[in-house]
């Protein structure tokens, strides 16, 4: 396919001028009457911003490519032709001419091959009044079309709690009466880019109806945007009976027979742009995690799901996410079940904590995303008793014990202490700096943490009295604590 893009033609040829100058002689007049019209569907225009070609491939496939465009014509050359001229002209409705000075036609130079096309932007027209359009060859009469103005003037509110966008105000041009919010299209470009439909239309069987309560443009929220919003341009069928509006008179013909020529209804022009800002998201809330106690303190006026290991996610389409209206201090464990139900096995995951929507005014804000964890037992197993331990051994453990101490897998060693009577008044707790977690021990329900720095800490107690030991959790660390194990009785 060859196509010629020019945008603004030079003069008229003498051959044009003479033929269309309008002179009024008895022989212009005839000749005129001897001349055909130029085929009206030769003209496609383009007025809801994509351009559709129709192309052959080598293998006699046929198809359409579409790319974004302006308000633009293509004009199919017709063979043999050597000039394409295009004018923009003025109408009287009353009198039913129509007006274009002959120093004003754009002049395309073309080789009249087949399959020749030209190229005419269309950009300065005004959207918010009509515009008539003439295009004829060399060797033709002209044919004139009419784009109207559609939509003048309107206005439109969006809703960032609900994504949902409204129309206030819809005035539609004194010739696109017909046109509705339901059977137009609403469109949408950011700075730079391309004419988008919103996605704000539901259709029940064959009826088209704009709806309110569409989400939309919810992406832009993330990092705020400046959209530009309009109703895209329509583009009518010509060859349809009802799109052959009338036929016209050219007011520069002063002959007394006056030639007629056919006015098309091309479509409607798109309408003015209106900008849209659309509001950057705020952050997440502070979130504060409870890494020793395995606790998650989520604020007020806030919702939250979990997403556990594995992709399993709390909520359902119709709640989709927890509300908390005050202040609620969840457990890692209670937490993890809302994504696993009761029986759940997931022992990570995440939770995602977010501000509310305020109705009518502000999105929802951003997610706080918090890592959580139950962490595995501290492995008490695969060790062998001593006798002298001065800690009866709870039976499910294997620890290997030497005198009055205890030595666990991860090297952590409790050791008794006693007094001068023999009798047992408290336990000293080393953990290595080589063990990647700290401990907490939990002797008769007093909990103790113990740093790995290979530090002994002694913690008072008597004999008789259960000792439970778990991985200390780390809040500079961001590491939780595991549940405890019990390992035994002091003797």
């Amino acid at each position: 396919m060859k196509i010629k893009r020019v945008l603004q033609g030079t003069a008229l040829t003498a051959l044009a001028a003479a033929a269309w100058a309008g002179a009024g002689t008895t022989d212009a007049a005839a000749a005129e009457t001897e001349v055909k019209t130029f085929p009206f569907n030769n003209v496609k225009f383009i007025l809801d911003g994509i351009d559709e070609y129709q192309y052959e491939d080598e293998d006699g496939y046929e198809g359409y490519w579409e790319q974004p465009s302006g308000v633009a014509m293509r004009i199919a050359v017709p063979e043999g032709s050597r000039e394409i001229m295009v004018g923009v002209a003025s109408y009287n409705a009353n009198k039913k001419t129509v007006k274009i000075a002959d120093t004003a036609w754009q002049v395309h130079d073309v080789d009249g091959d087949e399959g020749e096309q030209v190229y005419v932007d269309l950009s300065k027209l005004s959207v918010t009044k009509d515009n008539y359009i003439a295009v004829k060859s060399e060797s033709t009469k002209p044919v004139y079309y009419r784009i109207g103005a559609s939509i003048t003037k309107q206005k439109f509110k969006y809703d960032p709690s609900t994504n949902a966008i409204s129309i206030t105000t819809f005035t539609p041009s004194a010739n696109a009466s017909s046109l509705t919010k339901d059977n137009t299209s609403l469109t949408f470009r950011t700075q730079f880019g391309p004419w988008s439909d919103v996605d704000c239309y539901t259709w029940t069987g064959n009826t088209r109806k704009f709806d309110e309560k569409n989400e939309v443009f919810q992406e832009y929220q993330y990092q705020g945007a400046t959209l530009y919003l309009r109703f895209a341009g329509i583009e009518n069928n010509m060859d349809l009976p009802a799109n052959k509006l009338d036929q016209v008179e050219d007011a520069n013909d002063k002959s007394a027979t006056k030639a007629k020529y056919d006015l098309y209804n091309a479509g409607f022009m798109p309408s003015k742009e209106v900008k849209l800002n659309i509001a950057k998201q705020a952050n997440g809330p502070s979130v504060s995690a409870d890494y020793v106690n395995g606790k998650v303190k989520v604020p007020a006026k806030t919702e939250y799901r979990v997403i556990a290991s594995g992709g399993a996610i709390s909520g359902t389409k119709e709640k989709p996410y927890e509300e908390n209206s005050g202040k609620t201090t969840p457990t890692v464990a209670e937490l993890l079940k809302l994504a696993n139900g009761e029986k759940g096995t997931a022992t990570s995951g995440t939770i995602e904590v977010r501000k509310a929507a305020v109705s009518g005014k502000k999105a929802p804000s951003k997610w706080t995303r918090v890592a959580i964890e139950i962490p595995e037992k501290i492995d008490v197993t695969g060790v062998t008793k001593g006798d002298k331990t001065g800690i009866t051994l709870d039976d499910k453990s294997e620890l290997m014990a030497t005198g009055g101490a205890i030595t666990l897998k991860d090297k952590t060693k409790i050791e008794i202490k006693t007094n001068k009577n023999g009798a047992v008044n408290g336990i000293t707790i080393t953990v290595p700096t080589d063990c990647k977690y700290g401990v907490v021990v939990d002797v008769a329900g007093k909990k103790t943490t113990v740093k790995n720095d290979n530090k002994a800490k002694t913690i008072k107690t008597a004999a008789d009295k259960e000792i439970k030991i778990g991985k200390a959790g780390d809040k500079k660390a961001k590491t939780w604590a595991s549940d405890t194990i019990s390992i035994g009785k002091t003797k």
